[in-house]
């Protein structure tokens, strides 16, 4: 019989207080498994009360397809005065264009100050997006010659890409002073690794992808960052975002006749369902036909299969983009439905944010120009669950 217990003599009294012991540690340890995943639900409380009161108007049909009817930009401008998108401003296309970016980047300023400390690191990432998108474009642009004002002018600001970053980027000398200007950014040492590639070959991809992968390695390191209980979601929306860019850009480079490896070697790692065989699949495929069947089988293929036809027809990529990015929406919201008590609509909303603003900018473009109503709602991307 074992009569001592740790060097203490094994009574009755000592048995009590061991099994006191072990029950009240056995109970800690059952209500600290219970309570973390109550406290995690706990602090998402007052961000989703804030991203369901405020929503993403403009993704859905009933929306954004009357603004894109409007008679006049007379009438759009009030409706979106009344919705509190533009203020009281002289209805100049470059203007109307900046506070439209200013209003979106403070809808998602709102957003981190919402959001739990458990997920910021992600939302910093991924704001990150709209700067990055405007920094592409400028070099673009400045790659083909344009106009400084045109640049200016024409281009949505975004975080560190300015007014003035714009005009200094539309006023510079060359490509290498473009890395001068984003030197101090996080993005910039990025820029600056690409820019031998493009100035011994004169192309830009190698700029546009050192950009991409930047983006998209800082929001799978935002994953790894959060919390153990958010990881999943938080990586399913990387990874449908990285196939949705990946697709676009092997369909984009087929149209325009990109060499395959060049394609090929800038492609993101980390896609959902898109691994990086059956993109070089894609890349080799013959025809944008062709390149699409590959994706037969895979989550995207319902989305692009009925588009076939049409493109064969009128030989238009857009709506095949447009169908891609659609899907990427509508994923946005199913993780919204799947995560409901914790990081999903939060990440509903941020999709959503990024289409409105570039739905909105589509709008406003089209009615101000004069572009017939059924042009515009071709290139808006919208939520067939709102139809």
């Amino acid at each position: 019989m074992i009569t001592e217990f740790a060097g203490l003599p094994l009574d009755d009294g000592t048995i009590l207080v061991i099994l006191l012991g072990l029950g009240l540690s056995v109970l800690i340890g059952v209500l600290v498994v219970f309570f973390i995943p109550v406290m995690e639900i706990a602090r998402f409380v007052h961000p989703i009360a804030y991203v369901k009161s405020t929503g993403t108007p403009f993704v859905e049909r009933g929306e954004i397809y009357p603004l894109a009817e409007a008679a006049d930009p007379g009438e759009l401008l009030a409706v979106l005065r009344a919705r509190s998108v533009l203020g009281d401003m002289p209805p100049d296309a470059a203007d109307l264009r900046r506070h439209l970016a200013a209003w979106h980047m403070q809808r998602l300023a709102d957003l981190q100050q919402a959001a739990p400390l458990s997920v910021g690191a992600f939302i910093e990432a991924a704001a990150m997006e709209f700067e990055i998108d405007t920094l592409k474009r400028a070099i673009m642009r400045k790659h083909l010659d344009s106009a400084p004002a045109g640049l200016e002018d024409e281009l949505l600001p975004a975080g560190r890409m300015d007014p003035a970053a714009l005009r200094r980027i539309a006023e510079a000398a060359g490509m290498e002073e473009v890395a001068d200007i984003v030197a101090g950014a996080p993005y910039g040492r990025a820029f600056l690794d690409a820019l031998p590639e493009y100035l011994a070959d004169w192309r830009v991809m190698p700029l546009s992808a050192a950009l991409d992968r930047f983006f998209y390695a800082g929001l799978r390191q935002a994953v790894f960052r959060s919390p153990q209980s958010l990881r999943e979601p938080l990586a399913f929306y990387v990874g449908a975002r990285i196939d949705r860019a990946n697709a676009a850009t092997v369909l984009s480079a087929k149209v325009a006749g990109t060499c395959r490896d060049e394609v090929v070697e800038h492609l993101i790692p980390g896609g959902l369902a898109l691994d990086p065989n059956l993109l070089e699949h894609m890349a080799d495929a013959p025809s944008i036909p062709d390149a699409l069947a590959v994706l037969e089988g895979t989550r995207y293929w319902p989305v692009v299969a009925p588009l076939v036809p049409a493109y064969e027809t009128e030989n238009d990529i857009v709506a095949i983009i447009s169908a891609l990015e659609a899907s990427f929406l509508e994923y946005a919201a199913i993780l919204g439905g799947a995560y409901p008590l914790t990081v999903g609509p939060l990440l509903e909303h941020m999709a959503g944010l990024a289409y409105e603003r570039r739905n909105l900018h589509v709008v406003l473009t089209g009615v101000l120009t004069g572009v017939p109503p059924e042009r515009i709602k071709r290139l808006l991307i919208v939520r067939e669950a709102a139809a």
